[in-house]
């Protein structure tokens, strides 16, 4: 009774999604323009290695995938403090992230500085294409993204910095506008 596979259901649903990232890598219009899809993953995988390194716990299990850099190499980069061997959109906000985890040992704010650089650097890769639907698509991904953490900061009503360093919005006052509202919480 029931289904039975040679591999447990989380190494098969691993293995289809590093397959079906291949695929889409290779029938994309140039080499690179799908790479916001799965940029949010090189920031989560940072985020795992910066809070384990300083736990002194493995961050295999947190790991994401797809990603562009493997997440092992991020994971030596963080134990060595190497930030120049990180792609280079990952170089600034690692640095960053360490110095401000080592000096305030405050994993959750580390992990907002590093949500809203996930964002800023998922619309830098897809205006790097060119493409008018990709960038389209990339922003509308990151402004539902913030659209769901700004009601979750309103419904647990988040100080307005706490909420502003998770956000990545080209004009200030549109995002200025969100925090406002956000931090006015639900039913306003």
């Amino acid at each position: 009774a029931g289904w039975h596979t040679e591999r447990d259901a989380e190494t098969m649903c691993r293995v289809r999604l590093e397959s079906v990232w291949r695929t889409l890598q290779r029938i994309a219009p140039q080499p690179g323009a799908l790479d916001f899809l799965v940029m949010s993953h090189e920031f989560d995988n940072l985020s795992a290695c910066l809070l384990c390194q300083t736990l002194q716990r493995p961050a295999d299990a947190l790991y994401q995938i797809p990603a562009l850099t493997p997440p092992a190499h991020i994971r030596k980069a963080v134990e060595q403090k190497r930030w120049e061997s990180l792609p280079d959109y990952l170089q600034g906000p690692a640095r960053q992230a360490w110095q401000q985890l080592s000096s305030t040992m405050e994993g959750e704010t580390v992990m907002g500085y590093l949500q809203g650089q996930a964002l800023r650097a998922t619309m830098e890769s897809a205006d790097r294409t060119g493409d008018a639907l990709l960038i389209r698509l990339a922003g509308q991904r990151i402004q539902s993204r913030m659209f769901k953490t700004c009601r979750y900061a309103a419904a647990n009503h988040w100080k307005p910095e706490k909420l502003q360093a998770r956000l990545y919005m080209k004009d200030a006052k549109i995002a200025e506008q969100w925090v406002a509202a956000a931090a006015r919480g639900l039913g306003s």
